[in-house]
């Protein structure tokens, strides 16, 4: 390790010591270098929890912004059968206006429950900001996999 930078005197738990001496012997650094990982890591972690945070409210807004048009789609199908209008597929698909209101249903319906579990998501991340906390890495992506979130 280089001896450039600035050095301090830090007070630390005995046990806390204790467990940092043992990680750089495991490691194979010196105590200063483990510590000076440890604290690296740390703000690439805070960066990565920082970076989905980012990437879930976009999927949200694409979530919000997708689930409009299947909604409007789904209106626009509805008021065409209520007005009586003539069924015109499209060329490539051969389906019934039934089929293509059954399908928008379904699609909105997907969007919706994505939307909800997108947002609890972030409901728990900012509860934890709130109290100071952050989820770890690894905890963040076993609850984007609980709710089956596609963000990352």
């Amino acid at each position: 390790m280089s001896t450039a930078g600035h050095q301090f005197k830090l007070r630390l738990p005995p046990e806390l010591k204790e467990r940092i001496e043992s990680a750089a012997e495991q490691s194979g650094r010196s105590v200063t270098a483990e510590i000076v990982q440890r604290l690296e890591e740390s703000f690439t972690v805070g960066d990565r929890y920082m970076s989905v945070k980012l990437q879930l409210n976009g999927a949200i807004q694409l979530t919000e912004r997708t689930l409009k048009v299947c909604q409007d789609a789904l209106e626009e199908l509805l008021a065409a059968e209520k007005r009586g209008d003539p069924w015109m597929p499209r060329p490539d698909e051969a389906a019934t206006r039934a089929e293509e209101i059954e399908g928008a249903r379904k699609a909105v319906a997907f969007f919706e429950t994505d939307l909800l579990k997108q947002k609890k998501l972030l409901q728990e991340i900012a509860a934890l900001d709130m109290k100071g906390q952050s989820m770890t890495a690894a905890q963040l992506r076993e609850r984007i996999k609980q709710l089956d979130i596609q963000i990352i």
